[in-house]
């Protein structure tokens, strides 16, 4: 996740930006999640060169311990908040909102059905920037929470498919701060990454493992050897892949790195330079299907962002030159990468002249040697933000947050054919606040499909993030293929 600061559109934003901007970017979470839904992309070649890069990227930004400034800056944001202007005239464009109690409706003559949303981290602390992986019917979820007193990385398990969650595990558990949160899992490993950045602002990549289906989690490991942040990981079978972003030698740009493991996590090989040009290479994400590993990335190297892109089809062994996906002169943003078979689906965020934000798609039916497939998702008014693309089978899910439905809310949109054709979104989080930054996971179980969401909200009186999951399971998988 990469959200940028751009363009000041209401006046009073200014006056918050200024704030954090003389703090050197000691940022409110929950101020944060505003900005991510009213201000859009950041380019080099405006006059305001400023950016509120995600938690995620972060590696020059502070999250801070200053409870003062933190609640002033959260006052501030909940003044903003209740000050926008309507966007009801804008189309509403999701469809279906999935409801407590369970909601069930027909989808291509297929039984679908969406579980009550849950408030997985519940407290009256901020947690912000989950991320989700699944396998079967168990379920991971990882965020950042503030309990603590700084931001540690929190875990969740369930084993039947989200309908309860055991207790929370802190698996950093440190007083440094946690951030940019990645897990996946395959067979009965879990592996999560993060970036631990101390009070100096120096960061690097960690990494825990279970082998107990996330049980228990053995000791951190340090993943790179120089400041790093931005982790992302990926896995099938034994085979672990990890990637983030280290400031090149010229300390203006960065450099996207990769790792792999072919032990299950237990040894990791030297670390390759996959971006390794003058540009700054950023925000990259990876999915692995059987032989083959897919990195996006996003990359300024041709003037303005672009989404790159690199396969190996030897296992990670070896990677292609780097593809230009995006290839425009619009900014390309915050790219998600999945495969199934030889399918291989991209999403990322376009932003147009006008600063609009648009969800845009494209897909290889070759292996990743050709994308000729390309969609607009959104397509709508509104601003579009922070996409995330999962598959199982002949299925495909994007999840996004858009403000076109009146605030901002979490829609999915699914395709049953390949990724050919995408059905209206639905309205996942159905939230009077504000919901965003999501991601998904999807798992297979006999003959269903399932998909599983997470996003963080403001949850009423609570005035702090918490996270959410909803979970939907298709009965049958659409078009007999598996």
């Amino acid at each position: 996740m990469q959200d940028f600061l751009e363009n000041i559109i209401h006046k009073g934003e200014s006056k918050v930006v200024s704030l954090i901007y003389k703090q050197k970017l000691l940022l409110c979470p929950s101020l944060f999640l505003f900005f991510s839904f009213v201000l859009l992309s950041f380019s080099l070649s405006i006059s305001l060169p400023l950016s509120i890069e995600s938690l995620a990227y972060q590696q020059e930004s502070s999250l801070g311990n200053n409870t003062s400034l933190l609640s002033s800056l959260h006052q501030q944001n909940q003044s903003l908040v209740n000050t926008q202007p309507s966007l009801s005239s804008h189309p509403l464009i999701f469809s279906q909102t999935p409801t407590s109690p369970l909601l069930d409706h027909d989808y291509d003559n297929d039984f679908m059905v969406y579980s009550k949303i849950l408030n997985i981290s519940n407290n009256t602390s901020t947690s912000v920037f989950p991320a989700i992986a699944a396998s079967g019917n168990n379920v991971h979820i990882v965020w950042m929470d503030g309990s603590p007193g700084n931001f540690d990385v929190f875990y969740k398990r369930s084993t039947d498919g989200g309908g309860t969650f055991e207790d929370i595990i802190n698996l950093s558990n440190t007083t440094e701060h946690s951030t940019g949160i990645s897990i996946a899992t395959s067979q009965k490993n879990v592996y999560v990454v993060w970036t631990e950045m101390d009070s100096s602002f120096n960061s690097e990549v960690f990494y825990k493992r279970s082998t107990d289906g996330g049980g228990t989690f053995g000791e951190a490991d340090k993943l790179s050897p120089n400041p790093a942040s931005g982790a992302f990981v990926s896995a099938s079978g034994n085979n672990l892949f990890v990637v983030w972003q280290e400031k090149s030698s010229n300390y203006r740009t960065h450099d996207v790195f990769y790792k792999r493991s072919t032990d299950g996590g237990g040894t990791f090989e030297d670390i390759i330079n996959l971006s390794n040009n003058p540009g700054d290479s950023r925000g990259a994400s990876v999915a692995v299907e059987n032989n083959r590993v897919y990195v996006v990335w996003e990359d300024d190297s041709q003037g303005n962002n672009d989404v790159f892109y690199k396969r190996s089809t030897d296992g990670g062994n070896v990677f292609s030159f780097p593809v230009n996906l995006s290839n425009n002169t619009e900014q390309s943003t915050i790219p998600s990468v999945a495969a199934s078979r030889n399918n291989v689906y991209v999403v990322w965020n376009e932003e147009d002249d006008l600063y609009n934000r648009e969800v845009f798609y494209k897909r290889s039916t070759d292996g990743g040697n050709t994308f000729p497939y390309f969609m607009n998702l959104s397509k709508n008014p509104s601003n579009s933000f922070d996409p995330s693309v999962g598959t199982e089978r002949n299925m495909v899910y994007v999840l996004w947050y858009d403000t076109a439905p009146g605030n901002s809310e979490i829609g999915l949109s699914i395709s049953s054919d390949g990724g050919f054709t995408f059905a209206i979104p639905d309205n996942l989080s159905n939230s009077p606040w504000f919901s965003g930054q999501p991601d998904l996971a999807t798992s297979i179980t006999g003959d269903s499909n399932n998909v599983y969401a997470v996003w963080s909200d403001l949850p009423g009186d609570n005035k702090r993030e918490d996270i959410f999951f909803i979970s939907q399971m298709m009965n049958k998988f659409v078009n007999g293929t598996s």
